[in-house]
């Protein structure tokens, strides 16, 4: 019995992954519908808390599940320049942290004040390196993916 449940496992493992990579979730990890991107960054829960900080700050509506982030009301265009100001470093972690809805986290939160709150969480609670390297190899994944396009065009 727990042979079987093991095969079976790994039939279904192997299945999700193969959809996964024909939808793009797995590479190039990113998915753009008309007025949205969804983006797969394979980050942990600060990272894509990082990424969604980042949105706030370009002014980019975004939601995040245990696995994506998605921008709303976007394209192409504008979700690479925003991935472009990621990777550029145009903002610190103490910066994201003041943008942080919820900043008490410990059971003594409550007696800091703002600024060490901002100070801990910039610290503890985002990604900003993994944030970079994934928005960096998004980029050129996208660029890949258009000179792809590009060439499919010319050759037809």
């Amino acid at each position: 019995m727990a042979i079987r449940l093991t095969i079976g496992l790994r039939q279904r493992g192997q299945a999700a992954r193969k959809i996964a990579k024909r939808a793009g979730v797995l590479a190039p990890g990113y998915i753009v519908r008309a007025d949205t991107v969804q983006w797969f960054p394979w980050l942990g829960t600060r990272g894509l808390l990082t990424l969604e900080l980042h949105a706030r700050s370009d002014g980019i509506a975004a939601d995040c599940d245990a696995l994506s982030i998605t921008y709303k009301k976007i394209n192409a265009g504008r979700w690479r320049a925003h991935l472009e100001s990621i990777v550029g470093g145009e903002r610190t972690a103490l910066d994201l942290a003041k943008r942080m809805a919820v900043k008490i986290f410990e059971k003594f939160d409550d007696f800091l004040g703002e600024e060490l709150l901002d100070e801990a969480n910039a610290r503890d609670r985002l990604d900003l390196p993994g944030a970079r390297l994934r928005a960096e190899q998004a980029l050129l994944d996208h660029a890949e993916r258009r000179r792809s396009a590009e060439c499919d065009t010319e050759s037809t």
